[in-house]
């Protein structure tokens, strides 16, 4: 005995298969600046509050110091691939033009071809 379901039963049963839940959690985070926290430890140890307030300080500085240095590092090893791209690429067309000098043009073209494939794969990379 077989039940035909209407289509629009059919449509409710998919759509329930495919109701994802979302589930909302709220967590209470006391961080070390919150006023309560500064206050249980000042009244511990009287200078806390600006020594802690001196500790964040220095460790952002930290921070932003490792990020410039890490731009900077990242901006030379960009300039040295790009004088390395740069140097093979001249490379490649000597190789070119002495194939092509030595009267082999077959391989004279099949390199430029692969110079040129080469340094469009290399620049559509970088635009990803």
């Amino acid at each position: 005995m077989s039940r035909n379901k209407s289509p629009q039963t059919a449509n409710n049963a998919r759509n329930q298969q495919n109701q994802v839940g979302v589930i909302h959690q709220s967590i209470q985070h006391k961080t070390i600046f919150d006023p309560d926290v500064i206050e249980h430890y000042s009244r511990l140890i009287p200078d806390a509050p600006g020594r802690i307030l001196t500790v964040f300080e220095q460790n952002a500085e930290a921070e932003r110091r490792i990020q410039e240095a890490t731009l900077k590092y990242q901006a030379a090893d960009n300039k040295r691939r790009d004088w390395m791209a740069f140097l093979i690429i001249v490379s490649g067309f000597g190789v070119t033009a002495f194939l092509a000098w030595i009267d082999k043009p077959y391989l004279s073209g099949t390199t430029l071809a692969a110079i040129i494939g080469y340094s469009v794969i290399g620049f559509l990379k970088t635009r990803r």
